[in-house]
């Protein structure tokens, strides 16, 4: 876990497949990337121009914690770094499929799922990033589980499916969305306030800044049974900052 990591001109046009064939297999939690699949540095973590090419296939997958993104599965850092860690002209032209994928039930408040055409998981500010319309988001006859506390433990974004602390400017999803879920686990009325699926044309779930010049282009199609609160935005699924951003639309 290096204190600074910069990284220039990164392309890969290679798939990955996490298939497990017969019986399902199993993991704690993965992060997967089509050119990252973390990075968790603490000042000066840069990254300009990465490109996708490679599709991105989890078949018969159970998990704990799963993040799966386009270019980057997770990217880590401190809020006073706001200034300095940066990504920025990335691009994903492949497309991502989960599918008969299903998480370990009785899990802790920490689990989630997380699905972006771009990054699952991004705590870095991230400048004119584009999801072409070769990277639809697929999630198929995948299950995930309840627990009271984990409402923001579900997303997926065209660009980023859970964003905390920085901001998001300039950036253009063209891909269409299919998500086909089931939750299961606790579905009382009490535990169902905190039980979100949030689904975004750019972000799923996003917190403090949200950023500038945010288009999406892409349908977003949902289907499957949903215990709590389901939330689909164009632009954004569930904003939970008190700051705002401009020129955010669904084209």
């Amino acid at each position: 876990r290096p204190a600074t990591a910069d990284g220039r001109n990164f392309y890969n046009y290679g798939d990955i497949n996490f298939i497990a064939e017969g019986e399902s297999r199993g993991v704690r939690q993965a992060y997967i990337g089509g050119v990252i699949a973390i990075s968790h540095a603490v000042l000066n973590n840069n990254y300009d121009n990465l490109h996708n090419y490679g599709k991105i296939n989890l078949k018969n997958i159970q998990f704990l914690s799963l993040c799966v993104g386009g270019v980057n599965g997770c990217t880590l850092s401190n809020k006073e770094y706001v200034e300095t860690n940066k990504m920025s002209n990335l691009t994903n032209s492949a497309p991502i499929t989960v599918e008969d994928c299903a998480q370990f039930s009785g899990h802790s408040n920490n689990a989630y799922f997380r699905v972006g055409g771009i990054s699952a998981w991004i705590q870095h500010t991230l400048n004119d990033c584009v999801n072409n319309k070769e990277g639809v988001i697929t999630v198929k006859n995948t299950t995930v589980y309840n627990k009271e506390s984990a409402l923001n433990g579900f997303c997926i974004g065209g660009i980023v499916g859970y964003k905390t602390v920085f901001a998001v400017n300039n950036c253009t999803n063209e891909a269409e969305i299919n998500v086909d879920l089931t939750t299961t686990g606790d579905n009382t009325m009490t535990n169902a306030s905190y039980n979100w699926v949030n689904i975004g044309g750019i972000l799923g779930w996003k917190s403090d800044q949200t950023g500038d010049n945010l288009v999406n282009n892409g349908n977003i199609n949902v289907s499957g049974t949903y215990f709590g609160r389901l939330r689909v935005g164009g632009v954004i699924g569930t904003s939970s900052a008190t700051t705002s951003g401009r020129s955010a639309a669904r084209a």
